[in-house]
């Protein structure tokens, strides 16, 4: 899965170095839409064994982003 492959390739608090296609993209950006919180009630809270999920999805937005602007800089 491409999530997967963006948080292995993640260094800390920086983005992937990692250029995904405008359809990969979109293919995420799905997945997103479609995903809810198993306990909605506290889904904010940070874990206390592991990173916040907040900063991977900010992680995952920042990848896209960039990705977008490499393909719309390519055309």
């Amino acid at each position: 899965m491409l999530i997967e492959r963006m948080a292995i390739r993640a260094q800390r608090m920086e983005p992937p170095r990692l250029v995904l296609s405008a359809a990969h993209c979109a293919d995420v950006l799905r997945y997103i839409s479609q995903t809810e919180p198993l306990e909605p009630r506290d889904w904010w809270e940070d874990p206390n064994d592991s990173p916040s999920h907040e900063v991977g999805f900010k992680l995952v937005l920042e990848t896209l982003a960039d990705s977008l602007g490499e393909v719309r800089e390519k055309s």
